[in-house]
Formats: structure tokens, sequence, C-alpha cells
């Protein structure tokens, strides 16, 4: 069910600041292609700095997340990241949400299930898709 959606990021009166807040997406994959305007998109480190995402002109960049965490037993981690505009000016970004469909059971895949120490917990799924909404 992918869902697709051009963004303009342009803060009223010419403001700088947060674009959209930290978070994490609740889907398994994110591609973006954005424009080359420097310092918007910054991801957390492993060791909770925040770093600017480089922009590398005709390149997408990719988030895992938060479904794709679960299927995996957390081997791949959901990226947390916010968007700023530090700039004045107008800038666009296109984002391309690979997500499951509402009814479909989000557990653990079997292929992990031993790299997460033998057996999902019982409440950690099956959850649906939607429930992640």
């Amino acid at each position: 069910n992918p869902d697709r959606r051009v963004e303009s990021r342009h803060p009223r009166g010419g403001a700088q600041g947060i674009g959209c807040g930290a978070h994490t997406d609740y889907g398994c994959l994110t591609l973006l292609h954005a424009d080359d305007t420097p310092g918007c998109l910054q991801v957390r480190t492993l060791g909770g700095q925040w770093s600017d995402a480089p922009t590398v002109p005709g390149t997408f960049l990719v988030n895992i997340g938060d479904m794709l965490q679960v299927w995996s037993a957390g081997q791949y981690k959901s990226t947390e990241h916010r968007v700023l505009h530090p700039h004045d000016g107008y800038r666009v970004s296109v984002p391309f949400f690979f997500e499951p469909n509402a009814d479909l059971a989000v557990t653990i895949a079997a292929a992990h299930v031993s790299s997460a120490g033998g057996s999902p917990r019982q409440e950690d799924g099956p959850e649906e898709g939607g429930e992640a909404l």
C-alpha cells in the first residue's frame, strides 16, 4: 500500500525552524528525493546526537520504518529523524512510503526468531498494520 506525496516546506512569513519534529516512520521503508538544500533533514545517531543527512544530487535517501524493525526482530532499526527549515526560502521533497496493508498481521519474521533469542514475546505481536497508525 504505497503512499506518495509531494511536500513543500516553507514556514509562514519565511520563518526558520522545525518543519516536522522528531519521529520514526511507521511503515516498512521510506524513499526520499529532496532538493539539495543543506541542513534540512537530520537523523539521530546511535550516540543520540542529531546529524545532517547528506544531500547527494540525483540520489534517494532510504529510511527504515517501524514495521521493518518489528519484522527483523530489531536487526534493522527504525530511523529517528526530523525536518528543519534552517534557511529562508522554498524547498521541495518527494517521499515514497512503502507500508503494509492495514489488515496485515505484523510479527517477527521466522528467519529472525533465533536471532531474537528464541521466540518473540507474546506481548510483541501479532498486531495488524493498521493498529500501528
